[in-house]
């Protein structure tokens, strides 16, 4: 019997059918995207013309999942709300063409699983290398130095670390390189930056390329900047987590801390003694019981007066405020998890130290904690120092900071409240924390090392603005950081022929007078700008140009110089010479008393 062609191949077609279609021998068009070992939907979103968002959520049964909110993100929504679009969810890989996201091209092949984001002008800015098997991922490192991930750790160019990530004063090097506080946002210097939101994990850099390993199971949630401008990237950077709020004034100033009180007669003799030797300060610290024997409360986590130190608490605190100080107390608390905001209602009142047993509670709610600051703040207290809290998550560091931002506003909403924190998170700059940079010691290596620590910590985060701390056993190092705006440098060098090496990263001039000046070109040109910070209006005459400048301080080279005269056997401070403005950074007098100014 004779057949035709179309019924031979009907009956050829039918019999290899089970052999042909199954996918687990020819997958053809439904490979599905696989991701540590499950299904997954990536999801490609355009922040802005510069900022592509790739979320990789897992699929079960069909249906994608969701992530977690952090409260990292200056809205969760970002890139699929309000200013931005979805712009493709694939779920297989023959159905992921090329994606155009602002002016950048999100492009995806299967094996391995792999995305790469391409600039404007075509480079590839970023490639993220996906594991089928496990939730590891890859990426680019630049060909010069990777910067960034937050608050200390190895200095400055990142590559060729290996970093666990570790929030706290255990992290990295403490003595000299401060407490560690982590944030998951590279910089590429050849023109690229990466914020990995979700999951929480460590790096590799020793390799060819970048290797990220999660420590949880969160959704993976990145963002890709593509541009060679920097300012762009940083910009980006807030567009993600949120600009920083202006402080006040005096919370740019000098600061005195203090440890072991020995009465109110000794608390007021120092602050008496600052304005009789005309020294600049801002503010005073005050330590509580427990780190120092003797401190303003009875003990750590508690919020009562030291009855041998402050009898009075409204009456010492007054005579402060009349010498122009601000006042601001140390706190700590510990635990696992801070949840919840101030307008919460509180539901189970508990003591804002330890429990009934001496305990740390494992878990807080802001609601209730913070009433318990509120007698303390009507006496007239100006800013809080937050410690310890090395054990909280990254979303409890967040909470703590929002707390310490919106907690003080709901009694004096006219005020620009001040909380200089340990602990540090992505959006923290939202809610005008400072960061405080550790129980440093005072070595001239903490001194060199601290330069390239702040532009890895505030300049490139856009992250506000940043303390750091004398240190322990002598005093170097007494004012502020630069920060993107505005900054008061102090800087106290006391010893010529060890001036150049404390310097660091900045290019130092040394002349033949022994002296040191600091040059305007550094790395990545941050705006190092020195600015005196004076407590009284009479003093702004103590730092001048001319023939008029201060005794101490030789005549200044030009108008846009800050420079460093150092001398043997006395330190002088870093000041101004000629004040005046210079490529759109203002160089000039802070004034602390136009406090909310």
């Amino acid at each position: 019997m004779s057949i035709s062609r179309r019924e031979a191949l009907k009956h050829i077609g039918a019999a290899t059918a089970g052999f042909v279609l199954p996918t687990t021998l020819f997958r053809g068009r439904v490979r599905d995207i696989v991701v540590d070992g499950r299904p997954v939907e990536i999801a490609v979103a355009a922040v802005s013309g510069h900022t592509v968002r790739v979320t990789v959520l897992p699929l079960v049964g069909g249906s994608r999942g969701s992530l977690p909110g952090d409260g990292a993100l200056v809205r969760e929504d970002l890139g699929g709300g309000r200013g931005g679009r979805i712009a493709a969810r694939r779920r297989t890989a023959e159905s992921f063409a090329p994606v155009q996201a602002g002016e950048l091209t999100v492009r995806f092949t299967p094996e391995p699983p792999t995305i790469a984001v391409e600039a404007a002008d075509a480079r590839v800015a970023q490639r993220l290398v996906l594991d089928a098997a496990t939730p590891n991922v890859s990426f680019l490192l630049p060909e010069g130095p990777l910067l960034g991930l937050g608050e200390g750790g190895p200095q400055f160019d990142r590559k060729g670390s290996v970093d666990q990530m570790r929030n706290g004063q255990g992290g990295y090097q403490l003595a000299t390189h401060g407490g560690r506080a982590p944030i998951q946002w590279l910089i590429g210097t050849d023109g690229w930056g990466l914020f990995i939101h979700l999951p929480y994990g460590r790096f590799n850099f020793t390799g060819a390329e970048g290797r990220f390993t999660p420590q949880d199971d969160a959704p993976l949630d990145v963002f890709v900047v593509a541009s060679r401008d920097p300012a762009v990237i940083m910009a980006e950077y807030a567009r993600i987590t949120g600009r920083p709020e202006l402080p006040a004034r005096w919370s740019l100033g000098y600061m005195q801390s203090h440890r072991t009180l020995a009465g109110p007669d000794e608390i007021l003799g120092v602050a008496r003694t600052f304005r009789e030797k005309r020294l600049p300060i801002d503010a005073v610290i005050y330590l509580g019981t427990e780190f120092t024997p003797s401190g303003w409360n009875t003990r750590n986590g508690e919020f009562t007066w030291h009855p041998g130190n402050f009898p009075d608490p409204k009456a010492i605190v007054d005579q402060l405020h009349a010498l122009d100080l601000k006042v601001v107390l140390h706190t700590v608390i510990e635990g696992r998890r801070l949840i919840g905001t101030v307008d919460d209602p509180c539901m189970a009142p508990e003591p804002p130290g330890r429990t009934a047993d001496d305990r740390w509670p494992e878990e807080r709610h802001v609601a209730c904690y913070w009433p318990a600051h509120k007698a303390v703040s009507d006496v007239g207290i100006d800013g809080w120092w937050p410690d310890q809290g090395d054990g909280y998550d990254a979303p409890s560091r967040l909470a703590r900071h929002r707390m310490y931002w919106e907690g003080p506003q709901r009694s004096r909403p006219d005020e620009r409240p001040f909380a200089l924190h340990r602990n540090g998170a992505p959006g923290m700059a939202r809610y005008g924390a400072f960061l405080w940079s550790g129980d440093v010691q005072s070595r001239w290596e903490t001194l060199a090392t601290h330069v390239p620590v702040a532009v890895n910590t505030v300049r490139l985060l856009d992250r506000g603005f940043r303390r750091q701390g004398i240190g322990i056993a002598r005093a170097t190092l007494v004012a502020p950081v630069p920060v993107p705006g505005v900054v008061a440098v102090g800087l106290r060098v006391v010893a010529a022929e060890q001036a150049g090496q404390v310097l660091g990263v900045l290019e130092t001039l040394l002349n033949d007078r022994g002296g040191v000046r600091i040059g305007q070109d550094v790395l990545l040109e941050p705006a190092l700008v020195g600015q005196d910070v004076v407590d009284d209006a009479a003093q702004e005459g103590d730092v001048r140009a001319g023939a008029d400048a201060d005794e101490e301080i030789a005549q200044g080279r030009g108008a846009r110089e800050a420079r460093i005269d150092v001398h043997q056997g006395r330190a002088l401070l870093l000041r101004l010479h000629r004040p005046a403005k210079a490529d759109g950074v203002g160089l000039g007098h802070v004034r602390p008393h136009d406090h909310d100014a």
